[in-house]
């Protein structure tokens, strides 16, 4: 306590001295100086520099920019804080074209050089101190052993372990007005292996949920809260996305599919590529050439922004599925962070697959169950596995995720600039009736049937387009896009 008196008593040149000097006595610089701030000095090349400010204003979290030199003029705004940029810091680090290549103690050698770059300051390490003494708190003790002063808040948060997310309420009894839903951050768990939460607003969770709870078809008693949330929020943070789909089930026609799974599969992926994200579909080897046609087909008249990879897997083995999923089979770097499976044909206990009419069509199917159960063993990689309409509403999901100011905020780690929903590409993405239907006409154009009633018109599984399917798809739409 004795010497950190005295330390606050000295002039900042004095106490700049004993830091560079590294003193043993000095384990904690916050509040030591008071009016002064920390700071780090980046040096760049005066073609860089107007590129290099615009990013600090766009990241003034991380990057707090308290100042810049004009080339050949090293006294940077804060004199007296640095008196010679070019020698009282005591290392300095190189870097040549984004590589490290060692540390200097000094930059006078590099002169001419320095004539014509840039100098940046950013803040760093910024004490609170002076803002919590105007708030009534009491600043941290300095004989403590801590870096900075815990206090209990009337602060509304919500946590996880290891982690606490606060909102800017200034008090727990604050006006109703000011507790909106969205605002008010939930926390969800949502993969074990490596451990991974996510946020989402409380307004942004519950219209997905209410998604979730549309027309259950009689199996409602089969679904697990939140699953379809859950799965949207780690389809958001995914940066390579493989998806599944083809069932079959008409074992006597050409092609034997079902127009039950690609309309989800294509909407899915239409709004994971508008995100600039890695997607691909994978399919029955024999089916390719009808999935490519498909695809090509749907870019042609607009449900698709551009061509998706036609993937095929014949397996053999765990080593043949990892060696898919991984790059260099190597399992620390997956090829993919989700796998989807929408409406697609899944082995029985005996090792075969079968139709609803208890026909066998393993022969048409190949074992891209392996895949997922590869996945299940490599971490990293999620799986999720929905109905045709369940590949609109992970669509729609991740539309509400993306307009969700509290999800943005996470997902870019709070840097750079927010940008309004209107702004993005994506939103021209979601799914609609005029796109489902034409997606629907071109499998009926490519002879794909019902699943249910062997049909070759415009119905899914038994159900009209028209009414039933038109009427899901823009009840889902309606849902997404609302406001609060």
């Amino acid at each position: 306590m004795p010497f950190t008196l005295h330390l606050r008593s000295r002039l900042p040149s004095a106490i700049r001295s004993l830091i560079l000097q590294k003193k043993p006595n000095i384990r904690n610089t916050s509040s030591m100086a008071e009016e002064l701030r920390p700071a780090s000095l980046v040096v760049l090349p005066r073609s860089l520099a107007p590129a290099f400010e615009r990013f600090c204003q766009a990241n003034t979290g991380p990057l707090p920019l308290l100042g810049q030199s004009e080339p050949e003029k090293w006294m940077l705004p804060t004199q007296g804080a640095i008196s010679e940029t070019r020698m009282s810091h005591p290392q300095f680090w190189k870097y040549e074209f984004g590589v490290c290549t060692g540390s200097l103690a000094s930059l006078e050698q590099y002169s001419e050089q320095l004539k014509d770059m840039v100098a940046f300051l950013l803040g760093c390490s910024f004490s609170l101190e002076d803002a919590l003494e105007k708030a009534g708190l009491p600043r941290r003790d300095p004989a403590g052993q801590s870096q900075a002063g815990a206090y209990k808040t009337p602060l509304a948060f919500a946590s996880i372990p290891g982690c606490t997310v606060m909102t800017d309420l200034k008090d727990a009894k604050a006006p109703a007005g000011c507790v909106t839903p969205e605002r008010i951050p939930e926390v969800h768990h949502i993969s074990q292996d490596p451990l991974h939460y996510s946020i989402a607003s409380v307004s942004a969770s519950q219209k997905i949920r209410e998604l979730e709870s549309m027309r259950n078809r009689g199996i409602g008693h089969l679904l697990c809260k939140d699953e379809l949330l859950k799965a949207s929020l780690s389809l958001s943070h995914a940066r390579s996305v493989l998806i599944t789909t083809g069932f079959p089930t008409h074992f006597n026609h050409e092609p034997p599919e079902e127009t039950d799974g690609p309309p989800g599969a294509v909407a899915l992926a239409a709004f994971l590529q508008a995100l600039e994200k890695e997607v691909a579909i994978i399919v029955d080897q024999r089916a390719w050439n009808l999935h490519q046609k498909i695809v090509e087909d749907a870019v042609e008249q607009g449900v698709l922004k551009a061509q998706i990879p036609i993937l095929t897997y014949q397996g053999g083995s765990v080593e043949a599925a990892q060696a898919f999923l991984c790059k260099d089979g190597d399992p620390q770097t997956p090829r993919f962070d989700h796998l989807v499976a929408i409406e697609r044909a899944g082995r029985a206990a005996d090792g075969n697959y079968y139709n609803a009419r208890k026909m066998n069509i393993k022969h048409l199917v190949d074992p891209i169950d392996d895949l997922f159960l590869a996945a299940k063993k490599i971490p990293g990689i999620s799986s999720t596995g929905v109905s045709n309409w369940g590949g609109y509403a992970l669509a729609c999901a991740l539309y509400i995720l993306y307009s969700c100011a509290v999800h943005s905020q996470y997902l870019r780690k709070a840097v750079g600039p927010s940008r309004a929903p209107g702004d993005q590409a994506w939103t021209q993405a979601l799914p609609s009736v005029i796109k489902e239907e034409k997606m629907l006409g071109i499998l009926v154009q490519h002879k794909v049937r019902s699943g249910v009633s062997g049909i070759m018109g415009m119905e899914v599984d038994g159900l009209p387009f028209h009414n039933t399917h038109a009427e899901m798809i823009q009840k889902l739409v309606d849902i997404t896009t609302a406001q609060v």
